[in-house]
């Protein structure tokens, strides 16, 4: 997945990634989310941010999980990390 430090790329480049692993379209994609394709690949292309629940349709589409394609980073339970 992608290491973008921009969340609205990151997302964008994960969908982009996760479509072309499993050759479909972005036309595809718009039909699955009853959708407009322009809509659709402005959010693909990363100029216009996915909405909680358009990630949650993408995933559904990609069987994929919500994570994969937000692929936040990590702290573990516990940890400390970023406490002031």
């Amino acid at each position: 997945m992608s290491r973008s430090t921009d969340p609205v790329e990151r997302v964008a480049a994960n969908v982009r990634a996760e479509l072309g692993r499993q050759r479909r379209t972005r036309r595809q994609l718009a039909a699955a989310m009853k959708s407009d394709e322009h809509r659709v690949s402005k959010r693909v292309r990363g100029l216009v941010p996915f909405s909680a629940d358009e990630i949650v349709q993408v995933a559904r589409f990609l069987d994929v999980t919500v994570e994969e394609l937000v692929d936040l980073p990590r702290t573990p339970v516990g940890s400390t990390a970023g406490a002031a």
